[in-house]
């Protein structure tokens, strides 16, 4: 499945003609075109999803930030930073809401980077995965779901629809959220020595 089919489903939706490509010059595909990539985004950002998953190593930059030791650049393809690890790869930080973990910072030349107190610091992230033919099926139908939620006011003026589908959306990527749980089998890591020894 490819772009313009995930464009296609969502203009089905919402009862409108299918288009041959995001580029020719109707309404519709212009429509599309204008809504997809946030969509898109947006539905990345909102779970750890294995086919967009990345670590990498960050690299540190050579200015300080007050309250954390250590300051790294924000990898480019990045829409998500899920979790930070130590040199050796030992989980070391859970999640980026905890307080003292990790943080999103924007720096005096407006460049985004990530702050934390860990020493040559490996990032766990959801990258801005573009290509379609990745994309899970049930991923794709609720995509689908979005793009048609956020076209069908521009192109049917309906807010109804609109809603209708933002509903039927949200129902699809609950379960595809779960489908992708299934997909993985992991002990549960402690983020201590007493913990581990509890155990």
């Amino acid at each position: 499945m490819n772009i313009t089919d995930i464009c296609n489903l969502a203009l089905n939706h919402i009862g409108r003609e299918t288009i041959a490509s995001l580029d020719e010059d109707t309404e519709a595909a212009r429509t599309c075109k204008m809504h997809y990539d946030l969509q898109r985004q947006t539905l990345l950002r909102a779970y750890t999803w294995s086919f967009a998953k990345k670590y990498t190593k960050l690299a540190e930059i050579n200015t300080k930030t007050p309250g954390w030791k250590y300051t790294y650049a924000y990898p480019n393809d990045c829409v998500m930073a899920r979790k930070i690890y130590n040199e050796d790869n030992t989980w070391c930080i859970l999640w980026k809401n905890r307080a003292g973990n990790f943080d999103q910072v924007l720096l005096n030349d407006n460049t985004k980077a990530l702050v934390c107190n860990h020493e040559d610091a490996y990032l766990e992230y959801t990258y801005d995965a573009k290509d379609a033919n990745l994309f899970p099926a049930d991923f794709a139908q609720a995509l689908s779901y979005y793009l048609a939620a956020s076209i069908a006011v521009p192109l049917t003026g309906s807010d109804s629809l609109a809603q209708s589908m933002q509903q039927q959306g949200l129902g699809i990527l609950s379960e595809a959220k779960y489908t992708m749980m299934g997909e993985r089998n992991r002990v549960p890591e402690y983020p201590s020595k007493y913990y581990k020894a509890r155990w």
